[in-house]
């Protein structure tokens, strides 16, 4: 199924509550569902109705309080009169460490998948809502699958929470550029082998302009890769660069910067905005893999541009990018979980779903009726082929960690000296893997 891109890193989806208020398509608290479990459940705990302030924590983005009210916040306590909202920029005014320590309430963490480490589970704050899930028989199956096995990866089994929207990679590109050269625009289904091709016609001069045929997001890219290809092995901890899983992602993405005309170098790979940059504000590029939520940036306003879905690997197709969702945690230390649950429930059912949808952000539900309202409500998506924001089917889940994170400099130093030739992909990588692994042991060693 397809699903639309939510915002970028600087959106996060939070929403309204659960289905206390009994709304229709729900599978959340209130509604019912049976969690995939078969047998005679039984009945489902009343809405939860005695006043309560619940604190709710971004881990992941600038959101003002504001934007969050006016987004989020307002339509929470409406569904849940009885429920009042504080809302913390995660490390704005004071640290994590620092609430923790003074005793501040903290019930409500959202983050993304990637900084899921870092703004819950580095603070002992993690919470497996298995037994909540079972209780109000919150019915898991309507969920984007993969975004819940990542769950169930980090969670040992367990769930420590559910998941808000989603975002992946998609390829934007510049129909203004396509025209000027005559080439026709990039089209769904395309192999790597193919959008390599067409990144060599579209790299070329003209009128004193370098026109690039193709950038990316190095880091997402290599993040939710579509061979589901982990940076540290989970079972040996070890670094994976010099297995032939890596090294065919690193083939692959190297190769397009060793077109003419659109060579790489230590700024274009480490330097995630001057790929961006080239694209969207210099507008010399012709094409970029980016998360989907990219159509938000305000750059794109007079850009005569569409999308599609990224190419797929040719043992691999119809295979996206992995799921980068945003969810929502409740906390260990919470003394309202049951509330605190109604509340993340409801942000899944139906009703909230079709609401973000029509805003552009990706549901995170299997409802076809609702992804085909995506965008309803903005000009920026109108005649865009926002089907193709997400894939027909996300690529397997692997875990990112603080030791997956702590290997990443070492990957880009190896693609940086790849693509500019100061040594062969074999040579680089495994000097990638030997700093990797010391970069990990430094970490474990601060860590004790």
């Amino acid at each position: 199924m397809k699903r639309k891109i939510a915002a970028s890193v600087s959106v996060v989806c939070l929403s309204a509550m659960l289905a206390a208020c009994g709304s229709s398509g729900g599978g959340g608290a209130a509604s019912g569902g049976d969690s995939g479990k078969s047998g005679e459940a039984s009945a489902v705990p009343a809405p939860r109705k005695d006043p309560v302030e619940l604190s709710i924590i971004n881990g992941m983005s600038t959101m003002t309080e504001e934007q969050f009210m006016d987004e989020y916040g307002k339509k929470i306590m409406e569904k849940f009169p009885h429920v009042k909202i504080k809302y913390y920029i995660g490390n704005s005014s004071k640290t994590m460490t620092e609430r923790i320590t003074a005793g501040e309430p903290i019930d409500i963490i959202f983050a993304s998948s990637g900084l899921t480490v870092d703004s819950l589970i580095a603070h002992g704050l993690e919470f497996d809502i298995s037994n909540l899930i079972k209780t109000y028989q919150y019915d898991l199956n309507r969920i984007e699958p993969t975004s819940i096995e990542f769950q169930k990866k980090l969670a040992n089994g367990g769930i420590y929470g559910l998941p808000i929207n989603t975002n992946t990679l998609a390829l934007f590109y510049n129909k203004d550029i396509f025209d000027k050269f005559g080439v026709p625009y990039p089209k769904e289904g395309m192999t790597w082998d193919e959008m390599y091709d067409l990144a060599k016609k579209m790299s070329r001069q003209e009128g004193g302009i370098q026109y690039r045929g193709f950038v990316m997001s190095f880091p997402h890219m290599f993040r939710l890769n579509q061979l589901s290809v982990p940076f540290v092995d989970p079972q040996t901890n070890k670094p994976t660069f010099d297995s032939d899983g890596f090294k065919k992602l690193t083939e692959n993405f190297a190769r397009f910067f060793a077109i003419p005309g659109n060579e790489g170098n230590a700024s274009t790979v480490q330097g995630l905005a001057t790929q961006r940059n080239y694209f969207y504000k210099d507008r010399t590029a012709a094409m970029i893999a980016d998360l989907g939520g990219a159509y938000t940036n305000p750059i794109l306003k007079d850009m005569n541009w569409d999308i599609v879905q990224v190419p797929s690997f040719k043992d691999k197709m119809g295979i996206g990018t992995q799921t980068y969702p945003t969810y929502y945690y409740i906390t260990g230390t919470s003394k309202y979980k049951e509330q605190a649950f109604e509340i993340i429930s409801y942000l899944t059912t139906d009703e909230f779903q079709t609401l973000q949808a029509k805003k552009g952000y990706a549901p995170i539900v299997k409802n076809p009726e609702i992804a085909k309202q995506i965008g309803q409500d903005t000009d920026v998506l109108k005649g865009k082929n926002v089907k193709s924001l997400l894939p027909d089917k996300f690529a397997s889940p692997v875990m990112l960690s603080r030791q997956s994170a702590a290997t990443e400099t070492a990957m880009y130093k190896a693609l940086e000296d790849i693509v500019q030739n100061k040594t062969d992909i074999n040579s680089a990588l495994r000097t990638a893997a030997e700093a990797a692994d010391k970069a990990i042991k430094e970490l474990e060693a601060k860590t004790k």
